[in-house]
């Protein structure tokens, strides 16, 4: 890929992208509240308090060890074939992601059915739709590594940059790192603004913010003919109303997929905008 004019690539010469501190791993920098800085992109629906006390069920199911037996049986009943290295990584994710859940309070569901299909599922099936991802694809608010874990598991040589601004879940995101050992794969510990100019063919985020916010989040760092992929619910209407009135000279939709997920009531909705043209005062 070649950088914008007047942008570097990781490891190309002392200067740096704004926003990028480089060390081995690729751009990564602390996690960190800048004065000034608007909070970061914030979830949607209600979260339980991490000190919440589980359930005598939750508790059994966060200690029962799962092995790529169950979760192999779990996801070829979706229509899901993973092999048997990324299904061994998808045990260890998940092993570590119940094991750090009440540390880093990022899901309320513990019965592994649920996990598999509002969680893995959730993520993987993007894939049906778009077979072959931009990259570098940013994943922003990836929280507990949602959905850009799951798809770099299943995408080994896809570079993958995950933005998280809350200090524990990208500690916990760099040991999901670690453990696993998936390369190309890259953590920005902050919150992603418009400020940030790392550039990047392809922005993705999970129930994160609004379609405008993000958009407006990702003007600097897409790259023009970028993509970015919103995993919505059904009723995403007023939100890409509101894209097109506020930033219709700046991006266009070039897809949007409605689907259920396989085997449950679940609706979604793959939104998909491309960038037309570099961000100006006029157009954002």
């Amino acid at each position: 890929m070649t950088p914008p004019r007047g942008s570097k690539g990781p490891g190309s010469g002392n200067r740096k992208p704004r926003g990028i501190s480089k060390d081995s791993r690729g751009p990564e920098e602390s996690p960190r509240r800048q004065e000034g800085r608007p909070a970061g992109p914030r979830r949607e629906g209600n979260r339980p308090s991490g000190n919440r006390r589980l359930s005598r069920r939750e508790e059994a199911e966060r200690a029962r060890p799962v092995g790529i037996k169950e979760l192999n049986s779990r996801l070829e009943n979706r229509g899901f074939k993973l092999t048997t290295e990324e299904l061994e990584k998808l045990a260890t994710f998940h092993r570590l992601l119940i094991e750090r859940n009440r540390a880093i309070n990022v899901t309320r569901i513990f019965n592994l059915d649920d996990i598999v299909d509002k969680h893995y599922v959730d993520c993987l099936i993007i894939q049906r739709f778009v077979p072959k991802l931009p990259e570098p694809l940013l994943d922003i608010g990836t929280g507990g590594g949602f959905p850009g874990i799951p798809l770099k598991i299943v995408n080994p040589d896809l570079h993958i940059i995950l933005g998280e601004g809350v200090r524990k879940r990208v500690d916990f995101l760099r040991d999901v790192r670690e453990e696993l050992k998936l390369e190309k794969l890259d953590i920005i510990g902050r919150n992603i603004d418009k400020d940030f100019e790392y550039p990047v063919n392809g922005v993705i985020t999970r129930a994160v913010e609004s379609v405008s916010n993000t958009l407006k989040r990702s003007k600097n760092c897409l790259l023009p003919g970028g993509l970015v992929y919103f995993m919505k619910g059904p009723n995403v209407d007023e939100e890409m109303e509101e894209a097109e009135k506020r930033l219709g000279s700046l991006y266009e939709l070039a897809d949007d997929f409605p689907y259920q997920l396989p085997g449950t009531p679940y609706r979604r909705r793959l939104v998909v905008y491309r960038k037309l043209a570099p961000a100006t005062q006029d157009n954002s």
